[in-house]
């Protein structure tokens, strides 16, 4: 008997295409206000979400912070450690505009494509947290949207609570 799930699932291709597609082609879902779901929230340190997503959604004072790639960045097609620590600077990015630091990071989880790369991520983690590590889950996965990149990060933090980006800046 199928296994019968309560939503629609997109074919694989059809989802990986969405993410590979040019963003001016796909639709946006807008920053939006405050809901019992949480806020939708943009930031102005990265670039557009290539799919359907948002950047990150607030609720409360957690944000919960989809994943970061060095995709786009001359590191992109370098080598694990390179692509951390790219991706740990697109991370201070988004803690900076939240108003917080390092030590507001409470969890991450890494998808790594290579353990033997474990090293090289595990350097480039210690000199951005320092003395503050979160919490952090290390998973290893067969591939990334793009075959070249070999790690992604995404993160849950505790954001002060007047430290949204404004609306002006959530709607561009």
């Amino acid at each position: 008997m199928p296994l019968r799930l309560p939503f629609s699932v997109a074919p694989l291709p059809v989802a990986l295409a969405g993410m590979l597609a040019s963003t001016s082609a796909i639709a946006q879902p807008p920053a939006g206000p405050v809901s019992e779901q949480g806020e939708r929230l943009r930031f102005q340190s990265l670039a557009a979400p290539a799919g359907p997503y948002a950047h990150a959604v607030r609720h409360g004072d957690t944000v919960y912070l989809s994943g970061l790639t060095a995709f786009g960045s001359d590191a992109a097609r370098g080598d694990t450690g390179a692509q951390t620590r790219v991706v740990l600077g697109r991370l201070h990015g988004v803690l900076r505009e939240l108003g917080a630091d390092w030590p507001a990071l409470l969890k991450v989880t890494i998808f790594l494509t290579d353990l033997k790369d474990l090293a090289a991520v595990r350097a480039a983690l210690i000199e951005a947290y320092g003395a503050n590590p979160p919490a952090s889950s290390l998973v290893q996965v067969s591939g990334l949207f793009d075959p070249a990149l070999k790690v992604e990060i995404e993160a849950v933090i505790a954001a002060p609570p007047q430290t949204t980006p404004s609306s002006q800046e959530k709607s561009q």
